[in-house]
């Protein structure tokens, strides 16, 4: 932190002997006072920042504590077509010599400035290995899996010891800008993108040994997003349609359920875990709970063919009247879908950002998808809701190919 100003602050001489550490100005004990002050100054500076402040002394550690209990920014990071396209030609013409090129500059940059410090963090790339992020081109040559490793743990070095991060190898990435412009659909252009939560109520289920429903799932669960790698109609997809029974059957509702198929799950070991090693990991769940959070989904079908037709479909979802405040909105497209369906560029991703002007948006192409309509927004339901007709049933088929999936996940 800056020193006091001493326009600012009129001192003529140092404190007296006896009442103080002699040499030090008495307005200078302002900063370790008064609470007022020192909250109001906290209140301007990022994440990174306070954690470095709140070590000076015990009063700024407990104001420190007060200003992030606050905050639930979300943060994203995006390396999308229309820059990844520059970079092609000349990846280092603006210097850009991070381990992770450009994208691991902007997630450094993310991580400097904003407000909360991340407890999850969600990866989508087209990269496998570290080279790729700097040339964004793929390395074939390379198989090892030790570079893949390398990676994971490059990303995850960068973020809070505690952060917990899924990471996603995709077949092309979707996501805006800091500005929420959308920075442009990349089908092999090597994009990624990542989106940094708070400490919100989440939970994080790995399956190694064959997905199942797990039975501590909450009844105020809110939403599930699913990745796994494989075919459509693999056992995650036989485990979510248990799982959306379950929730049904056993609390009365029916949380969104969203994801795909990816071509690869890596997760690094939390720091409290005894093992280090990578382990296949055939299916990835993330549960979002809590009185605060609330979710809708919308489907877009392969009759959904032009940008008009995605505009209706998509204002389904804006009259479901969630918050947009705080919101964070997932796209998962068939990897059939994109430019050469629509015969233009951008048409989902810019879309949903003409209607959702505030929200901001992060997602992959797949090799399938898993959703469904579901605009319950979370209240209980019965056989006789309109909820549930204009669902067809609770056993909604959630495997799904040639679509797209967007769910909007609301956190206030």
């Amino acid at each position: 932190m800056a020193a006091a100003d001493p326009d600012q602050v009129q001192v003529e001489s140092p404190m007296p002997a006896g009442e103080g550490e002699e040499g030090i100005p008495p307005g200078c004990w302002i900063l370790t006072e008064s609470r007022e002050f020192i909250g109001r100054v906290f209140s301007f500076l990022p994440a990174k920042t306070l954690n470095t402040c709140s070590r000076v002394c015990q009063v700024w550690r407990l104001e420190a504590d007060r200003v992030l209990s606050r905050r639930k920014d979300i943060g994203w990071v995006t390396l999308g077509r229309k820059e990844a396209e520059e970079f092609v030609d000349k990846p280092r013409s603006l210097g850009f010599d991070d381990e992770l090129g450009p994208f691991g500059v902007h997630l450094n940059t993310c991580l400097n400035s904003i407000g909360s410090i991340p407890r999850l963090a969600i990866v989508f790339s087209e990269c496998q290995y570290p080279s790729e992020f700097q040339t964004l081109q793929c390395d074939y040559e390379r198989t090892s899996g030790h570079s893949r490793k390398k990676t994971v743990k490059m990303i995850h070095s960068r973020l809070p010891t505690d952060c917990q991060i899924v990471g996603l190898r995709v077949n092309g990435t979707i996501g805006c800008q800091r500005n929420l412009s959308p920075a442009g659909e990349s089908e092999g252009q090597m994009g990624s993108a990542c989106v940094l939560l708070p400490e919100i109520n989440f939970r994080r289920t790995c399956h190694t040994d064959g997905p199942r429903p797990d039975p501590v799932y909450r009844p105020d669960t809110k939403c599930f997003l699913v990745f796994s790698p494989g075919g459509l109609h693999n056992t995650s997809a036989r485990m979510i349609k248990q799982l959306q029974q379950h929730m049904y059957t056993e609390h009365g509702c029916l949380p969104v359920i969203a994801g795909g198929i990816v071509k690869q799950v890596w997760i690094e070991p939390s720091p409290s875990s005894s093992s280090s090693r990578y382990k296949k990991v055939e299916c990835s769940i993330l549960s979002f709970y809590g009185p605060n959070v609330n979710a809708a989904s919308v489907l877009l079908g392969r009759s959904i063919t032009t940008r008009d037709a995605a505009r209706r479909k998509m204002l389904e979802l804006k009259k479901a009247g969630l918050s947009e405040k705080r919101s964070l909105a997932f796209m998962f497209s068939c990897i059939g879908r994109g430019r050469e369906f629509y015969d233009e560029p951008d048409v989902e991703s810019e879309v949903f950002h003409e209607l959702f002007p505030k929200t901001p948006l992060i997602g992959f192409f797949g090799g399938g998808e898993y959703g469904c309509d579901n605009l319950t927004c979370g209240k209980v339901i019965t056989d006789t809701d309109d909820g549930i007709r204009n669902n067809g049933s609770h056993q909604k088929g959630l495997a799904q190919s040639l679509t797209c999936v967007i769910c909007l996940l609301s956190f206030g």
